[in-house]
């Protein structure tokens, strides 16, 4: 199963664009902070143009905030289903990060749900259910580093790891209408 796949950007250009709206990264908590989609496509016109020229409208979008000492013990899927999703007509199962800071030095692993359990909890203002499988048994099947764009199944159990000794940012993009044309 495909989990990942990097993606071409001008992150240079990106990045200079929204440093004065994100200029400040200690106001974000460690989890994810929302960020108006509609702003931040106007501060950065290179954002924007580059998701038009991929042919995709995000819906939301996110600060990401990983702390020191993260690991496989926050497995999460992002949008509750029964198993991993691949190529559908779907909602909110893939998210294009954006690298922003510190994340050279740290990666996303996936897993395989073998058993155990998994908590299911609703997360943010949009009553998406994320799925925890801290204390399950998953067997690691793929890992990556943020280190350019990336779109990525947040259906598959995920987890970023950070053994650096500074917190990693990023920014993430959801979908109404899932890219899968850019997954393929």
């Amino acid at each position: 199963m495909k989990t990942y796949k990097y993606l071409d950007a001008d992150l240079d250009l990106i990045k200079l664009e929204i440093a004065t709206y994100i200029n400040d990264l200690s106001i974000y908590k460690p989890g994810f902070t929302e960020l108006p989609i509609t702003e931040l496509l106007t501060i950065s016109p290179t954002l924007s143009s580059w998701f038009e020229t991929l042919n995709c409208k995000p819906t939301y979008s996110y600060m990401i905030r990983t702390p020191v000492g993260s690991n496989k013990d926050n497995a999460h899927v992002d949008n509750w289903v029964e198993k991993p999703i691949e190529n559908t007509l779907s909602e909110y199962a893939l998210a294009i990060n954006i690298p922003i800071k510190n994340t050279e030095d740290t990666y996303t692993e996936f897993y395989e749900y073998i058993d155990g359990p998994v908590k299911n909890m609703e997360f943010g203002s949009h009553n998406i259910i994320y799925s925890f499988y801290g204390k399950a048994n998953l067997k690691e099947i793929d890992q990556f580093s943020l280190t350019k764009s990336a779109i990525l199944n947040t259906t598959v159990p995920h987890s970023v790891i950070n053994n650096t000794d500074k917190d990693r940012f990023a920014l993430t993009f959801r979908f109404k209408k899932d890219p899968w044309h850019l997954y393929d």
